[in-house]
């Protein structure tokens, strides 16, 4: 953890940390590695409530679309393989992993 954690951050950070096996280059490495991370990290956590309400309307509306019989069986027909797929988007039960909720 020490090895992880940026100059900057720790309680005496004027003090020049030393970890046992790891060099000033490969600690400023790290570092930069960690920063780059939790960018893309806050970047994710941007987006994902915007597109998980737009997974949610587009799950509903191919339910809606898949209870029209005619629509159905023109899928059937002509798009075999669209019909599976929106098959399975409309039925997955939640985009998120069942141990997130607990």
């Amino acid at each position: 953890m020490l090895a992880g954690t940026p100059q900057s951050q720790l309680v005496e950070g004027d003090k020049v940390k030393k970890v046992k096996g790891v060099t000033p280059e490969a600690m400023a490495k790290m570092e930069c590695e960690l920063a780059r991370l939790q960018e893309s990290m806050s970047s994710i956590q941007d987006t994902y409530g915007r597109e998980h309400l737009q997974l949610t309307v587009v799950k509903g509306y191919l339910g809606k679309l898949l209870g029209n019989a005619r629509i159905v069986r023109y899928l059937v027909k002509n798009r075999p393989s669209f019909l599976d797929e929106f098959q399975s988007i409309a039925e997955a039960n939640s985009t998120l992993a069942q141990e997130e909720f607990v």
